[in-house]
């Protein structure tokens, strides 16, 4: 499984983060440490974010992490 990753620390509800795609589509997912455990493991997991094939891809934290 290839991904890229970052770690965005903590942020309150309603912080907007923008991603520049390199190609033509590309999942975008926004989700916290235990979830992304869960994606790791192949364990169910939430998201905010899915299927995109329009850049910038602009991303809001749904609620303090």
């Amino acid at each position: 499984m290839e991904h890229l990753y970052w770690d965005l620390g903590s942020y309150g509800a309603g912080a907007r983060f923008e991603v520049e795609l390199r190609g033509s589509t590309a999942r975008v997912y926004l989700m916290d440490v235990d979830d992304y455990q869960a994606y790791l493991d192949r364990e169910a997991y939430n998201y905010y974010g899915g299927f995109c094939n329009l850049s910038p891809v602009v991303l809001q934290v749904p609620y303090d992490y």
